[in-house]
This record gives C-alpha cells, structure tokens and sequence, in this order.
C-alpha cells in the first residue's frame, strides 16, 4: 500500500468510526455528506498516480469498508470482448478463510460474455446492476458459495474506458440488494476516478507503444536512410569506375576507328591505283590479243605457203629426178651412139663427135639435177621446221589467246572486286563517321553521369547529415515526452 493510500484508509477509517458510533452499519443506514465527501477524497487520492491496479484494490477497500460490503471483486474485459476476474479483491476480516477461498476460486474460473449474467449485463450495457438475492436468483452459479459465506445481495458497476466498458466492479452484501441513488450516484463518482486511472494507463500503454513504434520505425529510417547512403555511395563509386572503363574504352574504339578510318582511306587510294592499272592492263591485253590474232593469220598464210612450197619442192624433186634419168639415158644413148659411130668408122666420126658432146652435156645435166635434188631436200628440211616451228607458234597463240581471255575475265572480276571494296569502303567510311559521333555523343553523356554521379553523392552526404539531426531531434523529442509522461 502506498503511503497515500495508507493515509487515505486511516483518514476514511476514522470518520467511517465515527459515524458508526451508534451501532448501525453504514450500508443500512446511507452515509453522510460528510462521510461521502471524505470517501470521494480519499479515493482521489488513492487512484492519484497509482496504476489500475493499486487503484482498483483501494477503492475496493475504501468503498468496502465505507459501505460494509463483505466482498469486493474486480473484473477486466479482456481481447477476446469477454470479462475475466482481475483477481483484485477486499474480504471481510470477519469472514472463515476457508468459505472465502471457496467463493473466490469459483468466482475466478468464470468468464462473462457480453450479456451474460450481472457481470455480462454490464460489460454489454455499461449500466449498475443489481441482485436483490443471489442465494436465490435463477442461475446463479455462485449461490451456494455465497450463502456459506453470509452474502446475499450483490452489485456491479462499470468503470468506463476509451472502448467501452473496460473494468466491473462487482460487490457482496449481506442483506438484499438495491440500486439506491444515493448509492448509484456516490459509485458514479468512484468508476470516474478509476476510469480516469484506466484511461490515463491506457494511454500510457499506447504512448509506450506508439513510442516503440516510433523508435523502432525511426530506427528502421535510420537505417534504412545509412544502407540507403552506402548503396549510393557504392553505386556512386561503381559509376565513376564504369565511367572510366567505358572512357577508356570508347577511346580505344575511337583510335581503332580511327585506324580503321585511315586504312579505308589508303586503301581507298590504293584501290583507285589498282582500278587504273586493271583498265591499263585490259587496254594491253585487248591490244596484245589483236596483235596475236593478226600474228595468228600472218601464220596461217605462211603455214599454206611453206605448205605449197613443201609441195612445189616435192614436184620438183620428183621433175629433178626424171631429169637425172632423162641424163642417163641420154649418157646411155650417147655411149650407143658413139658405139655405132666407131662401127661406122670415118663415115661416123662426126657423129661421134656429137656423141661424145651429148654424153658430156647429158653429164653436166645429170650433175646439176642431181645437186639441185641434193639442194632441194635441204630446203624441204629447212620447210619441214618452218611447218614445224610455226604448227608451234599456232599452238603456242592458241593457248596465249584462251589465257588472255581468262586474264580479261580476271581483270572484269577485279575490276567487279573493286568496285565492290569500294562501295564496302564508302559504308565503312560513313559507319565509321558516324560511330565517332556515337562516340562523342557517348563521352557527352558520360560526362552528364559523372555530374549526375556527383550530385548524388553530394546528396547522399547531405542525406547523412540530415539523418544524425533526425535521430537527435527525435531521441531529444522522446526525452521530453518520456519526462511528461512521468
């Protein structure tokens, strides 16, 4: 018991002594002004300060002693809406203990539902309630407890909340019970102060809660502002490092193209070069395969010529031929002839004469055939290798001719290549052009994310500094309301 409560009870126990001091009880003969202002004082002052239940079990005393009620209970509804026994209670010295524990087991293993029974009626109505005789009242589970402690009439009272009917206070008389206004109005007064004592630890308990909530949410803030800052920070870090790979890269590329750039153009020149030596070359070509075409012919005419000329030296050789034999007959017949002309003697001198010049002549005749055959032969060997040579020359242009028309298809093709690498170079030119200005639009870009990227680190600081003002704001904010809420 608190001292305030202690001084309470001896201040309400020597008045309530004196009003008995002519035998009668107080709850049979009503109380005083006086004796209801001490009450209502006294419990002001045990329910100042003091939690639902130091308060509950005080007023229970005060209000039981003041009104000599045997038994005092207190009922609290609970989360489930049913009203269960808070297991506060104020007996009666002059009760047997044995009786007692009897009553107050039976009493605490009861849960009321809204509505049922007088506790019930209560919890749903918020209004007294009174039986006038338990002992006989239909129902009443408690009847025989009660009886064997002397009790016959009871009450109930609510004490209000901020959700409705939050405690009962539920008392035991002795003889019959009644809602009597004087009564009715002194108790309105008490559940007041115990509702005022409810309310007030109600909200202490959603202040406490809600300041946990506080705490742990501005913790989680806290934190959650801290992880955010470092991802920032990280996130940051990893852009700058991205931002100078992929500046570094994006100049390598831009080297490489222009590399690239360049060969294009050398080889755009070279290709240019190749483009005027392939037509020389095709203007040589044409020109050289006219010229083997016209060798061509000129070689065919003197292949039928060396072959008419083969010819006529074979007709010759063969007339040469009859004419060394023509020679040798006639030698023949001169040698005849000179035979008959030494028969004939004188008369055939000259006959020999001439004789001996046709044997000589036909000699000189026979010698010259016989070397212009000898001549002839050489010049039909010399024929055969002119045949020979230009048959060689015929197949040799013949060949010359089927690779120059080859080589005028290779230079076509080059010439289709070329033209093809060129137009490929022109492409190659224009991508390149505009992969530089890609790139270039790429650095431009780079730059605004490595301003963006300093932003937000400067953000992520300032967030930070915020952040501490935050949790020192609110943990001096949580001071105080603790210091007011004490």
């Amino acid at each position: 018991m608190t001292a305030v409560s202690q001084s309470a009870s001896a201040q309400w126990g020597s008045l309530s002594w004196r009003s008995r001091s002519d035998g009668a009880r107080p709850g049979r003969r009503g109380l005083s002004a006086a004796d209801c202002l001490a009450l209502l004082h006294a419990v002001d002052q045990v329910t100042t300060g003091a939690d639902v239940t130091a308060a509950t079990r005080a007023v229970l005393r005060l209000l039981c002693d003041a009104l000599d009620w045997p038994i005092g209970h207190a009922y609290r509804r609970m989360p489930d809406g049913m009203a269960a026994s808070l297991r506060l209670w104020h007996c009666a010295p002059d009760l047997a203990p044995e009786t007692v524990r009897e009553f107050v087991s039976a009493s605490e293993a009861i849960r009321f539902a809204p509505g049922k029974g007088m506790v019930g009626a209560v919890l749903r109505d918020g209004t007294p309630q009174a039986i006038p005789d338990v002992t006989q009242a239909p129902g009443f589970a408690r009847a025989a407890a009660a009886k064997a402690n002397g009790l016959k009439g009871a009450l109930a009272f609510a004490v209000a909340g901020r959700q409705g009917t939050e405690l009962i206070l539920e008392v035991f008389t002795r003889s019959e019970a009644a809602l009597e206004p004087t009564i009715v109005g002194l108790l309105s007064h008490v559940t007041a102060a115990l509702a005022r004592v409810v309310t007030e630890e109600t909200l202490q308990a959603d202040r406490q809660v809600l300041t946990a909530q506080f705490r742990s949410t501005l913790g989680d803030i806290g934190n959650g502002i801290s992880s955010a800052v470092t991802t920032l920070a990280s996130t940051v870090e990893q852009l700058q490092q991205a931002e100078a790979l992929t500046r570094q890269r994006a100049e390598g590329l831009r080297e490489g193209f222009e590399t690239v750039l360049a060969s294009q153009r050398q080889t755009g020149t070279v290709l240019s070069d190749l483009t005027e030596v392939s037509d020389r070359l095709e203007q040589n070509i044409d020109a050289t395969v006219t010229i083997a075409r016209t060798l061509t012919d000129l070689l065919g005419t003197v292949k039928g010529t060396t072959d008419s000329l083969a010819t006529t030296g074979d007709e010759v050789r063969t007339a040469l031929t009859q004419v060394v034999s023509v020679a040798d007959q006639t030698k023949l017949l001169a040698l005849n002839a000179s035979i008959e002309a030494a028969r004939a003697g004188e008369a055939g001198r000259g006959f020999a004469v001439v004789a001996t010049e046709v044997k000589a002549l036909a000699g000189q005749v026979g010698g010259v055939a016989s070397t212009l055959g000898d001549k002839m032969g050489d010049m039909q060997d010399a024929i055969g290798s002119v045949l020979r040579a230009v048959t060689q020359m015929l197949g040799g242009l013949g060949q010359f001719d089927q690779r120059s028309t080859v080589l005028v298809e290779t230079v076509g093709t080059q010439r289709t290549c070329g033209a093809a690498i060129a137009a490929i170079g022109t492409d190659l030119s224009r991508t390149t052009e505009s992969v530089q200005r890609d790139l270039l639009a790429l650095a431009q870009a780079l730059d605004e994310n490595m301003a963006a990227a300093q932003a937000v680190a400067h953000c992520a600081q300032t967030l930070t500094g915020l952040n501490g003002q935050l949790q020192g704001e609110s943990r001096e904010f949580l001071e105080r309301l603790g210091q007011k809420a004490a």
